[in-house]
Order: C-alpha cells, then sequence, then structure tokens
C-alpha cells in the first residue's frame, strides 16, 4: 500500500510530534518514531521514517531501526543518549520535509 501526502502536512505532524515529546506527553512512551508518528498523523508511518531517514548522517544502517542502538539496548526510547539521538533524527525528519516545501512525499507500508 502507497500513502502518500504533501510535504507541509508530514512536517506539521512531525512538529507535533516534536512537541509532545518535549512536554514529555509521548502518546506511546516506549515505542519509537514510526508508532508515535502513526498515532499522531492517523496514518502508517514505518515506511515514511525508513525511506526519509535513510540520508541521515546517524543511520544504524537498518531500516527498520535507522536509530543506533547505545551499548546493545534501545528500550530507552525517548531517554538518554538513545533518546537525545531518537532527536536528532526527528529533527532530520523536519528538516527534509521543510526542504521539500509542498511536494508530495510517498511511501510504502507493508500491510
Amino acid at each position: 500500500m502507497y500513502t502518500s501526502m504533501k510535504a507541509t502536512e508530514m512536517l506539521a505532524h512531525l512538529l507535533k510530534l516534536k512537541e509532545l515529546v518535549g512536554s514529555g506527553n509521548i502518546p506511546a512512551d516506549m515505542n519509537g518514531i514510526c508508532s508515535n508518528l502513526t498515532i499522531v498523523s492517523q496514518v502508517p508511518s514505518y515506511g515514511f521514517v525508513e525511506k526519509y531517514s535513510i540520508g541521515w548522517p546517524e543511520h544504524s544502517g537498518d531500516r527498520e531501526y535507522p536509530v543506533p542502538s547505545i551499548n546493545g539496548y534501545q528500550y530507552l526510547k525517548w531517554r538518554g543518549e538513545y533518546g537525545e539521538a531518537r532527536l536528532r533524527l526527528l529533527d532530520y525528519l523536519i528538516e527534509q520535509m521543510e526542504n521539500l516545501g509542498d511536494a508530495e512525499v510517498d511511501w510504502e507500508e507493508s500491510i
């Protein structure tokens, strides 16, 4: 299934997620960007993060888990060094959407 929307619309969802993270009101504290973005946007967003995180300089090389684990642990999703890396990825995705302006962004979701 392909999903698409305007980059400006996705940007609004990413900024909302960043605001929630910053206030400590993460929709699903033990889940990552994909799950929380899906909650915020009400659109399956796993494929979005997989596709648009590829150029992130810190990318782990694993499309499903782009944030590298810290000492083999990923369970502190939004805390510590791992949480800081996750926020840097969120900022990278925000920058990507800002650069795309009003363009259409699309991604594939596996069902």
